[in-house]
């Protein structure tokens, strides 16, 4: 496997800006339910892109292997999240 400089660039940038993106998110009103799953969210992607500079130097096959699982760790919570936060605004809205 051979690094990409658009690893490096997701990597910089996912450095740069996901503290941020966590930072403005922890401002929102989230419930006790999905505040964990957002935060699951995050790192998930964060370590999927550290991951796949790391594959690059240590353990290949098994550093991808677990890169793509982070990514679908980060999907589910993701979809859990937004499914959590629509059930709470639906039942403030008096269950419309």
């Amino acid at each position: 496997m051979t690094l990409q400089l658009s690893e490096i660039v997701r990597l910089a940038v996912a450095v740069v800006v996901l503290p941020f993106i966590y930072r403005i998110a922890s401002q929102l009103r989230m419930s006790s339910k999905s505040r964990p799953l957002y935060s699951i969210t995050i790192a998930a992607i964060y370590v999927s892109y550290v991951l796949s500079v790391v594959e690059t130097y240590v353990a290949g096959d098994f550093l991808n292997a677990v890169q793509h699982l982070c990514y679908g760790v980060a999907g589910i919570a993701a979809a859990l999240c937004a499914y959590q936060t629509r059930v709470e605004v639906l039942r403030d809205q008096g269950g419309r």
